[in-house]
């Protein structure tokens, strides 16, 4: 059993409490250091030490990369100058829904001060034609780069930003700096990892209560690869909220991974003889399997509807898609850094589309 604190202890921890709030009061300066409150509250230094870092954990005190402790509301001014490091993919092989995470990434550092670091691998992902299907880092490749780039992390930083694809073992595996790390666009299977992601139980629901109220009584999940955990992600919210939503119970699959694969998708709708719905997990091949159903004669059918689920902006109507703002979670990433607190929030979903397709009857 854990032993009980001693009455020194306790009122060396009150005693600290008052002090930040006093402290809060005046100045953004840093508290003393640990030694000379360890004097003043009469405990030892490593007792203070354990205080401060368990008040941190529960946000009442900010801890600098350098060891400092800072009331929290100094966080923010106490850290300026310190850089954000972004570990992720090539840029020429950002997506429309990482444009929109870093643009908002960068905002929030100019905005506060904080320059931004780019620390890429080029072995993360790729995709040598849109038309296909890209590749994905197997794990050791993945621990190797990732070891690479930990090497070129300043040891003082606000804090480290994740692309979704790494996997978060590796990130408490590798020797990294001291700070907040926070893994992008999808939740994490880790109590111990921060993330901000899109609800995407709630924008399944939201899909399918659009179509129920529409008429559409057949669903197939588009699959556009597989691999990325944020897409897949996506696809098995689809099949989690299907169960929960009547009269959608079963929703079919479909792959879209290539060319021929599409084609061969398209062909059979043609024969549905039922309103159907097409769910794609991915802009870029919800665009192209458009083009398809455009060269088979369906684009301006009313018993065809397509939907894109990763909505970042590029899609258009007659596609209709799910739209979460990822300006917006890439802001408040580097604010949860900043701050230094736990951030596992969900981003709100919402469908845009040109117009609502309700169907009347079955086709003949």
């Amino acid at each position: 059993m854990p032993k009980r604190p001693t009455t020194r202890v306790c009122a060396a921890e009150r005693n600290l409490r008052v002090l930040l709030e006093d402290t809060s009061r005046r100045s953004n300066s840093a508290l003393p250091t640990v030694r000379k409150l360890g004097t003043t509250l009469g405990v030892n230094y490593s007792t203070i030490s354990r205080l401060l870092r368990r008040l941190a954990a529960q946000g009442l005190v900010w801890q600098h990369p350098n060891g400092r402790f800072f009331p929290v509301h100094a966080a923010p001014s106490a850290a300026a100058g310190l850089p954000v490091v972004f570990l992720g993919r090539q840029i020429q092989h950002w997506s429309g829904l990482y444009q929109e995470i870093l643009e908002g990434v960068s905002e929030t550092c100019a905005e506060n001060g904080y320059p931004l670091m780019f620390l890429s691998s080029d072995k993360l992902v790729r995709h040598k034609s849109p038309e296909m299907p890209p590749t994905f880092a197997s794990l050791d490749t993945q621990r190797t780069e990732l070891q690479r780039l930990a090497t070129s992390i300043p040891r003082l930083c606000a804090g480290l930003l994740f692309d979704h694809l790494w996997e978060e073992e590796l990130i408490f595996s590798t020797l990294l700096p001291s700070a907040p790390a926070f893994l992008l666009a999808r939740p994490s299977r880790r109590n111990d990892v921060f993330a901000l992601a899109p609800d995407f139980i709630a924008g399944a629901h939201l899909i399918l209560l659009h179509l129920k109220q529409h008429g559409y009584k057949r669903i197939h999940l588009a699959i556009p690869f597989s691999g990325d955990q944020a897409v897949d992600a996506t696809g098995k919210a689809l099949q989690v909220a299907a169960s929960e939503i009547h009269p959608v119970r079963k929703i079919g699959s479909l792959d879209c991974s290539t060319p021929a694969k599409r084609r061969e998708a398209v062909a059979l709708l043609m024969r549905e003889t039922t309103p159907t719905a097409i769910v794609c997990t991915e802009d870029n091949v919800a665009s192209h399997f458009w083009r398809e159903l455009v060269n088979a004669g369906l684009e301006n059918s009313p018993y065809i509807k397509l939907i894109s689920i990763q909505g970042s902006g590029s899609v258009s109507p007659p596609i209709t898609r799910l739209r979460y703002d990822y300006r917006r979670l890439g802001r408040e990433a580097v604010t949860a850094a900043i701050e230094r607190h736990r951030c596992d929030r969900l981003l709100p979903p919402r469908l845009l589309f040109a117009k609502p397709q309700t169907i009347s009857a079955p086709r003949n």
